[in-house]
């Protein structure tokens, strides 16, 4: 289902909420078929923001997961293990501080990347007027 999509229901529960606004003003009872049905359709929409934003953070994570997995790769090919310190080393000279810079840089756009996921649900509420 497509952002549109969830944006047309949610007009449309809008619409047959105003309907039983409406109808109760002018004390009319809605039939409980009706009453049922609006709910169930808000249930819907409830259940479709939480799928969507469960799906962004799943595909934000999973950029994330390969930035880090490029990251390793990198250090793999690069760098070494020193045996009196046990941290990561790419040796000395020029050439050694690009692929640390490179190795920075690839940690930094992976901490980026997942700090888009702890907004993604913000973000969203603000570009459907919700936030």
């Amino acid at each position: 289902m497509t952002p549109s999509d969830a944006q047309r229901i949610e007009r449309l529960i809008e619409e047959l909420m105003s309907v039983a606004v409406w109808a109760k003003a002018r004390s009319l009872s809605p039939e409980p078929d009706q009453v049922r049905v609006i709910q169930e359709a808000a249930d819907l929409i409830a259940r479709l923001r939480v799928d969507a934003k469960t799906a962004e953070r799943k595909g934000i994570n999973a950029a994330a997961d390969w930035v880090r997995d490029r990251r390793w790769e990198h250090e793999k090919e690069n760098g070494y293990i020193e045996p009196d310190t046990n941290a990561l080393s790419y040796g000395r000279g020029p050439r050694a501080d690009a692929m640390e810079e490179m190795n920075c840089e690839w940690c930094e756009i992976e901490d980026g990347i997942r700090a888009l996921a702890a907004t993604a649900p913000m973000r969203a509420e603000k570009e459907d007027g919700r936030g």
